[in-house]
């Protein structure tokens, strides 16, 4: 370690690539709105349905993976 200020899982690594992906997608879709109130709420709506999809998403894979 270079700086010596702690460490980091790989979890760690996807946890946050999976947080900037939403993040950038869901500017990306609410980009196309000329209006920035529209800009603003689609943006914080498709963050929630987004991180929503994701926690379903871990819930199912940890069910299979667990086998219960």
């Amino acid at each position: 370690m270079i700086t010596y200020l702690g460490s980091f899982d790989t979890e760690d690594i996807i946890i946050n690539s999976i947080g900037t992906s939403i993040g950038y997608f869901s500017y990306k879709i609410s980009d196309k709105f000329k209006l920035v109130s529209q800009k603003i709420i689609s943006t914080s709506f498709f963050i929630l349905i987004l991180s929503f999809g994701m926690i379903i998403f871990a819930e199912i894979f940890n069910k299979f993976v667990s086998g219960t």
